[in-house]
């Protein structure tokens, strides 16, 4: 430094100092702010995305219930709440039923314990494997024991002409239930051998072997689990954390309500008689699960809110009615569309 000239006092490189870092911290402040605000944003989208992709699958699938089937057949069991080891214990289980009209089988011989396809069952790339605990809707009349369920006891491979049967015990409703009584098994009775069409048996309920992060599933028997969506809300409901159609102390991490035909006219009843078929027509117990003919679909997703020092969460609902346009409940006509070798024909 030249004689005559001045430099910076330490207490100007202070000031000058300090409001550097004033100006950078509050900098790196609103930049974390940022991030934290897009990771929610994030994490919200990733919810509601989760949610929607969730209806949107269950809107594919539920329709096909009773699918060729005896309406008293298409759906298997409701639990409120669920009891099986699939379950949370305070969510409700639903299981529906179709029938895959792409795979028959005609049968040849049968016993209690194992089915034998005829000769003329399709083979090799045309034929199809059948899992283990999944479910066959074995068909010879429409009378009384001349149809039900037969579940799969072990895999059968495509081309063999064996299938073991592990049980007939569907459902407290369906028909008494023999492979070898001449009521199923008689032969050409009706004009037509005995067959076995795939029946997609599909569950749909909430995991909770993980506490933390318990999800909804779809389940078909003899198939693995299918996440539709991740970290429901298994909390009971407060009064300051309300759902629509529940109460305080409710869960609705999943909820079923239901649109009937319980006078047999083919259409949903009018609960409330207000001259229209809405959301208040909705009953949570059915009287009879043959007369349900629209499922509601409703859960709560939650995710962790990670703006707060405490355990807080922020929640979603999604909810959708889903009619089931292949359960025929109209007192003239409460049959099925049977699917043969010769195509699809009323019985």
């Amino acid at each position: 430094m030249r004689r005559g000239e001045r430099g910076f006092t330490l207490l100007e490189v202070m000031v000058v100092v300090g409001l550097l870092m004033y100006v950078i911290g509050g900098a790196m402040l609103f930049m974390i702010s940022q991030a934290r605000s897009q990771r929610t944003t994030y994490e919200r989208s990733d919810m509601q995305r989760s949610g929607r992709s969730a209806i949107a699958l269950l809107a594919r699938d539920l329709p096909k219930t009773g699918l060729g089937l005896p309406t008293d057949l298409a759906i298997r069991s409701y639990e409120r709440p669920g009891t099986s080891a699939d379950s949370c214990g305070t969510t409700p289980e639903l299981t529906l039923v179709g029938l895959d009209y792409t795979r028959e089988w005609t049968i040849g011989a049968a016993t209690n314990s194992s089915i034998r396809f005829a000769p003329i069952t399709p083979v090799g790339a045309a034929d199809a494997i059948i899992k283990n605990n999944s479910w066959l809707f074995v068909f010879q009349n429409a009378g009384i024991g001349g149809y039900g369920m037969a579940q799969v006891g072990a895999d059968r491979a495509a081309g063999s002409a064996d299938v073991a049967i592990a049980s007939t015990n569907y459902s407290s409703v369906q028909p008494s239930l023999s492979l070898v009584a001449s009521a199923f098994n008689g032969g050409a009775a009706g004009g037509h051998a005995p067959v076995a069409l795939a029946a997609d048996v599909m569950t749909i309920g909430v995991n909770c072997a993980d506490a933390a992060h318990p999800f909804l599933y779809m389940r078909r028997a003899g198939g693995e689990r299918l996440l539709l969506a991740a970290d429901v809300d298994t909390r009971a409901l407060t009064a300051a954390d309300p759902a629509v159609g529940a109460v305080s102390g409710d869960v609705v991490a999943l909820r079923f309500r239901f649109l009937v035909d319980d006078n047999g006219d083919g259409f949903p009843d009018d609960v409330n008689s207000d001259n229209q078929i809405d959301v208040s027509d909705l009953v949570v117990t059915p009287t009879s699960l043959a007369n349900v003919v629209g499922i509601e679909v409703f859960f709560r997703l939650r995710k962790l809110d990670t703006r707060t020092a405490t355990t807080t969460f922020e929640t979603n609902d999604f909810a959708h009615t889903i009619m089931l346009p292949n359960v025929h409940t109209a007192t003239a006509s409460r049959t099925f569309v049977f699917i043969d070798n010769i195509g699809m024909k009323p019985r």
